[in-house]
């Protein structure tokens, strides 16, 4: 897709390591933010014919990037995802449906991480009510895989 290339491209030039994992990241945001606006399973076509959008999407992963590190640079967060796409990513899923801005979703990151954890398949687990955060390890480097809430099954 070539939206995905295109955000991969510019978020690279901003010091993001290009690999098939921040590729996939950046389909996901793309994806996640579509969604977020109703936008689902869209053919080819539609992305051709709405070149603007992606215009929108690279300025609202920029957005979500400068407020990201604004947040960072004030707090005390002992965990950051494993890269900015990653985040952003994540934030378009389990941030933007909830209406939380990127400084609410990683204060709720800060405190389910100051709270206790449980190991879980390799990860530390901690949970708060209906959220969870999950914390990974990966080539010996500490990672946040997820902040989100916990859904009933």
């Amino acid at each position: 897709m070539a939206w995905t290339t295109e955000l991969l491209v510019q978020a690279v030039s901003n010091s993001v390591e290009a690999s098939a994992f921040q590729w996939k990241n950046a389909f996901q945001f793309i994806k996640e933010s579509l969604h977020a606006q109703g936008l689902i399973n869209l053919p080819e076509t539609w992305f051709q014919q709405h070149p603007q959008v992606l215009q929108m999407l690279l300025e609202a992963y920029f957005n979500v990037q400068k407020d990201a590190l604004a947040f960072l640079v004030r707090s005390r967060l002992p965990f950051f995802f494993n890269g900015m796409l990653a985040f952003a990513c994540h934030y378009a899923k389990h941030g933007t449906p909830l209406g939380f801005s990127v400084s609410a979703y990683l204060e709720m990151a800060q405190f389910l991480l100051a709270g206790r954890s449980k190991e879980q398949n390799g990860c530390r687990i901690f949970e708060q009510g209906e959220w969870r955060a999950v914390v990974g390890v990966e080539n010996g480097r500490v990672f946040l895989k997820s902040v989100h809430r916990k859904f009933s099954a």
